[in-house]
């Protein structure tokens, strides 16, 4: 717990005390499993989720290989990934998926004013 305390660092006060941490999928010496972290409060969540990602976008730097995402239901993994085949089928490149409203919207990533900032805008298709 200590180490995901240290990490989670540049993010200021925002890290809660009372964690509850497990790991998630099968032991494996090939890679690391990822951490599932519940928090006393869905608004707790949310806002270490908003934070870094404010950070993130601000230059802060987290260790190599860190991320958080949220927690998505079955649905929502099973629908990400036949958008990520379809486009890879395709063969697109550069392209982010996005739930928006529920809706799957594509954009398209490109750097703004070669500042190495990216920027999202809606792909027409």
């Amino acid at each position: 717990m200590l180490n995901i305390v240290k990490a989670l660092e540049p993010l200021g006060n925002v890290v809660p005390v009372n964690l509850k941490l497990i790991r998630l999928g099968k032991s494996s010496t090939e890679f690391l499993r990822p951490i599932k972290v519940f928090f006393e409060s869905k608004d707790i969540g949310m806002n270490l989720f908003a934070a870094y990602n404010t950070a993130t976008r601000s230059g802060k730097s987290f260790p190599e290989g860190f991320r958080i995402s949220r927690d998505r239901t079955a649905l929502q993994r099973k629908l990400l990934r036949s958008c990520y085949d379809d486009l890879d089928r395709s063969g697109e490149t550069k392209l982010r998926i996005v739930f928006v409203n529920g809706l799957r919207t594509v954009f398209s990533t490109f750097l703004k004013n070669g500042d190495g900032r990216h920027r999202q805008q809606p792909n027409p298709s």
